[in-house]
């Protein structure tokens, strides 16, 4: 990886994989139900595209108007600075911050959750939002490690 930052967040995201300086990490979108053979339920406006993200087997055509949401894969970051959590078989896990897109039926664009575990702490973000944030995450990566001021990445 080269030690200069990137000018935007598209450089540094490929089709299918998406690096960072400790790891690679593999990029799959989801499948969209279409195109995995899956109907669409009678509610989905045909004036519309379905997400793409949306999971398979997500729909039925009696779901509640206030379920029919589309999902795609939830991301997870675990976070080694802050105290594990008790679970309730007795043992700890990670405390994780989850990234997770979606879109109702009745809205025209999706927007990603970006929360704290599964709790109900966290913000809904545009995607424009979310790009924006992504962008000052590497920003910020970058000059933590020293690489926005041509010192390269800490060692």
């Amino acid at each position: 990886m080269s030690a200069t930052a990137p000018t935007n967040v598209d450089d540094q995201l490929e089709p299918h994989i998406a690096t960072t300086s400790a790891e690679t990490i593999p990029y799959a979108p989801a499948v969209a139900p279409a195109a995995a053979g899956e109907p669409l339920p009678a509610w989905w406006p045909t004036h519309r595209v379905h997400p793409a993200f949306c999971l398979p087997g997500e729909h039925t055509d009696d779901d509640h108007p206030d379920d029919r949401v589309c999902w795609g894969s939830n991301g997870y970051v675990d976070l080694a600075l802050s105290a594990p959590v008790a679970t309730g078989d007795g043992t700890t896990r990670p405390e994780y911050l989850i990234v997770t897109p979606s879109q109702h039926v009745d809205e025209t664009q999706p927007k990603l959750w970006l929360g704290l575990d599964e709790s109900d702490v966290g913000r809904h973000l545009t995607v424009a939002e979310a790009r924006q944030l992504a962008q000052r995450l590497l920003d910020a990566t970058y000059e933590a490690e020293g690489a926005r001021f041509g010192g390269g990445p800490a060692a």
